[in-house]
């Protein structure tokens, strides 16, 4: 007959290797997702006059005239850094009276409709849901956001200088 201290040992042995299952390994997969931003296969790059003369006809609703044209071509000739050309030269065309820019009422009382108006106007596009939403909160929370700084956003995007 057994001992008892041998009968607890098997015991405890048993309980032991009752409780002692294989851990089991879970194996987890990602399945590839390709995001891309809406706009974001636009593939060239506007050359210098037409970005200029693209945004005038955006900014103004008629083509540029050829006398100014070939003026805002000699800034680009006469400075080197073509960025600095171009932000200067959408400055000029927001700040002109002439302008066909909404009025900060305008924009306020419709803010989602200025909204997709400028996408549509500027990018060709509808803006997404995300979008209508970041603007619309950006125009809501902030009282010094004007028309004119909204617009110049979207005509010194990367966006906007694609087609």
């Amino acid at each position: 007959m057994m001992k008892s201290s041998t009968k607890l040992f098997l015991l405890l042995l048993a309980v032991f290797f009752t409780f002692c299952n294989k851990e089991e390994k879970y194996v987890y997969q990602l399945e590839e997702v390709v995001v891309q931003q809406v706009g974001a296969e636009k593939e060239n790059v506007k050359k210098s006059t037409e970005y200029i003369a693209i945004a005038y006809s955006d900014i103004y609703g008629k083509t540029i005239p050829t006398a100014l044209l070939d003026d805002l071509k000699e800034a680009y000739v006469s400075f080197g850094d073509v960025t600095v050309i171009e932000d200067l030269i959408v400055r000029n065309f927001l700040n002109d009276a002439a302008a066909n820019i909404p009025s900060n009422t305008e924009m306020r009382s419709d803010v989602e409709g200025f909204v997709e108006n400028c996408f549509l106007q500027f990018y060709g596009r509808e803006a997404g849901a995300q979008e209508k939403w970041f603007f619309k909160k950006k125009i809501d929370e902030n009282a010094d956001l004007t028309p004119e700084i909204i617009y110049y956003s979207f005509l010194t995007s990367n966006e906007y200088k694609q087609f």
